[in-house]
């Protein structure tokens, strides 16, 4: 199971801005002073073989969405946050729009963080293209068609080209998702709001994105947070159970 991270903030994407940009280059710069770096090829190999990751790259910016290939042939997604329109573009770019797929997606609550990519979602606009919605939120798709209606976006819920379903799940029951066995259970976010819990079972191997890291983990999963670390908000995730959990 590999696991793609395309957006993990919280509240608001944040994008990286010029100063913190200018910061990356100087120190590129500084540590790249007196080699032979005359040419493209060779100041590529020396980001890739010298600089750090905080050097040569950046990480975050936005807001949720993570991608769990399981190795079959559709799409596994969590959240719909704007990291959603990277992977659209990503994949868009891997079969092209004349190739369909299937898009499994799971949303763990209806805040706008984890929602507000999917008016940018390409694949939506691309019939023959299948995307199928799951959350244990009854109002997932009020929210949903809510966003792509006026005056909130130019582009109606009803003149999108895919096939959009939307499925309810109920808690504690099993499904068969991508290849993946599904099991729902309730969550909370930071602020004590319902957020779906869903488990993967998938060859044994272990993973979870959420909030936060509930009291009896203890390094048995791969875990991904989505939130503003904040001194004030960090502290209320010290007690938030887990929007998603893959295993």
């Amino acid at each position: 199971m590999k696991v793609i991270f395309w957006g993990t903030r919280g509240s608001l994407p944040t994008p990286l801005n010029g100063k913190a940009l200018r910061k990356k280059l100087v120190n590129a710069l500084v540590k790249g002073a007196g080699k032979n770096l005359d040419t493209p090829q060779k100041a590529d190999a020396f980001c890739e073989q010298e600089l750090s990751f905080a050097e040569g790259s950046t990480f975050g910016g936005n807001s949720s969405c993570v991608q769990v290939d399981v190795g079959g042939p559709d799409y596994l997604i969590c959240d719909l946050g704007s990291g959603v329109r990277e992977f659209a573009l990503a994949a868009i770019a891997k079969h092209s729009p004349k190739q369909p797929q299937t898009y499994h997606i799971l949303v763990s609550h209806v805040h706008w963080d984890h929602i507000m990519g999917f008016p940018f979602f390409i694949p939506c606009f691309i019939p023959g293209n299948r995307i199928i919605l799951y959350s244990c939120h009854a109002k997932l798709e009020q929210a949903i068609r809510g966003q792509n209606h006026e005056p909130c976006f130019p582009v109606e819920f009803e003149s999108l080209g895919a096939k959009i379903e939307f499925v309810t799940l109920e808690t504690d029951k099993p499904y068969d998702i991508c290849g993946a066995k599904v099991t729902h259970g309730n969550g909370i976010t930071p602020r004590n709001q319902t957020a779906c819990t869903p488990r993967w079972t998938r060859s044994n191997r272990p993973a979870r994105h959420g909030i936060s890291a509930p009291p009896w983990y203890h390094g048995r999963e791969l875990w991904s947070r989505s939130f503003s670390p904040t001194p004030s908000n960090m502290a209320m995730a010290r007690n938030a159970t887990s929007p998603f959990a893959f295993a």
